[in-house]
């Protein structure tokens, strides 16, 4: 599964589509997602914060 997020990135200073991949159950993301010193401040990185909680969710458990 695949799925892609835009917005700004405050590393780059400007607009960015990030895609975040899922390979046996684990997501990447093509930015530096999890240890990106401006995570917590940036739009990308909430949305992306927000889409994964949102799945362990709605895995069965």
């Amino acid at each position: 599964m695949e799925k892609n997020f835009s917005g700004y990135c405050r590393v780059q200073d400007g607009p960015r589509l990030v895609f975040l991949e899922e390979d046996g159950g684990a997501w990447e993301a093509d930015c530096n997602y999890g240890g990106c010193a401006y995570e917590s401040e940036c739009p990308i990185g909430r949305e992306i914060t927000q889409f994964l909680k949102q799945q362990r969710e709605d895995e069965p458990s």
